[in-house]
C-alpha cells in the first residue's frame, strides 16, 4: 500500500525502514500554510466575537433606550401641538382666533407628526438592524467554527498512522517539502 502526503507539508518524522504495528505513527508532517489558515480563521472569529459583544454587553440596549426616549418625547410634543391646534380651531369657531392662527397650528402639528413618525421608523429600523447584525454574527461564528474544525481535522491527518501491521519503507527524508499526493512510503503486510 502506498502512503501519500494529504497536504503540502514538510516531513517532520518518518519511520523506517521498519516493521510497524497497526496504529503506529509512520510519518509526521507539518504544514505551515495550514497553520496560517487556522490562525487567519481564528483571528476572523475573534473579530466577529468582539463585534457580537456589543449586542450582549448592554451598549445596544443603552442606544435603544436613547432612541425610544426621544420617540416618547416627540410623541408627547406631538400631543401638545395637537392640543394647541384644537384650541386654535375652537378659538376660530367662537370668533377669538384667525385662520392664520389655525394654519400656523396645523403646520406645527404636521411638522411634529412627521418628526415623530421618522423617529418611530428609526426605532423600528434600529431593532431590525440589531436583530440582523446579531443573526449575521451568529452565522459567521458558526461557519468560522466549522472551518476551524475542518482545518484541525486536516492537521490531524498530517500524522499518518499505519492502517495495519507490516513493513514500512519510506520514500522521503525528514526536512523535505512534499506536495499533496507525494509518495511518503510504502507499507507491505
Amino acid at each position: 500500500m502506498d502512503v501519500y502526503a494529504p497536504e503540502d507539508s514538510f516531513v517532520v518524522k518518518v519511520s523506517g525502514p521498519a516493521s510497524v504495528k497497526a496504529g503506529d505513527i509512520i510519518a509526521e508532517l507539518d504544514s505551515p500554510d495550514l497553520e496560517k489558515q487556522l490562525d487567519r480563521v481564528q483571528m476572523f472569529l475573534d473579530g466577529v466575537t468582539i463585534s457580537a459583544r456589543r449586542y450582549s454587553d448592554g451598549r445596544q440596549e443603552e442606544q435603544r433606550k436613547l432612541v425610544t426616549d426621544l420617540l416618547t418625547q416627540l410623541q408627547t410634543q406631538t400631543q401638545a401641538v395637537n392640543g394647541i391646534l384644537a384650541n386654535a380651531q375652537s378659538n376660530l369657531e367662537i370668533g377669538k382666533g384667525s385662520d392664520l392662527d389655525v394654519y400656523n397650528a396645523q403646520l406645527r402639528a404636521s411638522g411634529a407628526l412627521i418628526t415623530s413618525s421618522k423617529q418611530a421608523m428609526a426605532a423600528s429600523q434600529f431593532d431590525r438592524e440589531t436583530r440582523d447584525s446579531t443573526d449575521r454574527c451568529a452565522s459567521l461564528q458558526k461557519h468560522g467554527q466549522a472551518e476551524i474544525a475542518r482545518l484541525k481535522d486536516l492537521q490531524k491527518r498530517l500524522t499518518i498512522l499505519a492502517p495495519f501491521s507490516g513493513k514500512f519503507a519510506p520514500c522521503t527524508a525528514v526536512g523535505l517539502f512534499v506536495k499533496k499526493g507525494h509518495l511518503i512510503g510504502t507499507l507491505e503486510a
